[in-house]
């Protein structure tokens, strides 16, 4: 795979940390040059929360892409394929117990194929345990749905209003703090569909994070391209995502 990319990122650098934007950033998967090292999906944000791919081939996996400003992507075949970070408190695990905020967002290219959701980024706990986080892609029609476990019970999402195109990059993005409550983004355009804040999150229960489908169940396994999967431990505003979008199209 030969990557080839406009995206303004210097290689030696990838994380502009004077970039306030990167305030709160705990974990960036990115396909770049070096970054596609075999199994592993490395965090180029150096703390270590490297994704391992699950049932599938390195040599046939990363796949080089279209999507604007992108050098690449990996490809999930909507069977078993996933990026696995390990539960808390092995390192390179992401605890987010406590945490007042979470952004998530990513670039997908999704295929829709068949009616069962695509789950993009999740820690629901093997056994159908409450989700901890959730963020998937339900066919037909083609939307976002968001859920979370807080203290104060768990915030849900379905966010109705922004159709999601398929064999089409798009920036998506979860957003959630304590003052604003669940809200979603695509392609920078807030959704008007939002979910009251319900404390801080509560993750007590160990579980690992996938990146294309949920620990507990092979149903919601994704199926397209993904890239570019970031987490904070605080909820940007609308206005960082949009900034986001804007710069990772290589703005």
């Amino acid at each position: 795979m030969v990557l080839v990319s406009t995206h303004s990122i210097d290689l030696a650098a990838p994380v502009n940390w004077a970039n306030p934007l990167n305030i709160g950033l705990e974990a960036w998967w990115l396909v770049m040059p070096g970054n596609c090292k075999g199994g592993v999906w490395v965090d180029i944000t150096k703390h270590g929360h490297d994704g391992v791919l699950t049932n599938m081939n390195p040599a046939s996996d990363w796949v080089g892409t279209n999507r604007p400003g992108g050098w690449g992507a990996i490809e999930f075949d909507r069977t078993d394929d996933a990026i696995v970070i390990p539960a808390p408190p092995a390192p390179g695990s992401i605890d987010m117990q406590g945490w007042k905020g979470l952004t998530v967002t990513a670039w997908v290219n999704w295929t829709a194929a068949g009616t069962a959701e695509h789950c993009v980024f999740s820690n629901w706990t093997a056994g159908g345990a409450p989700a901890r986080v959730l963020f998937r892609l339900e066919p037909d029609p083609d939307i976002m749905e968001l859920f979370l476990t807080c203290t104060g019970g768990g915030p849900s999402l379905t966010v109705s209003d922004l159709i999601i195109p398929r064999d089409t990059w798009t920036h998506l993005a979860l957003i959630y703090d304590t003052s604003n409550g669940l809200r979603a983004l695509m392609n920078g355009e807030l959704s008007t569909n939002t979910a009251a804040a319900l404390g801080t999150l509560q993750t007590t229960i160990s579980e690992t994070l996938h990146i294309g489908n949920t620990p507990h169940t092979t149903s919601d396994d994704y199926g397209g391209e993904l890239d570019d999967v970031r987490v904070w431990s605080r909820g940007l505003s609308p206005d960082e995502v949009r900034q986001l979008y804007f710069d990772s199209m290589g703005g």
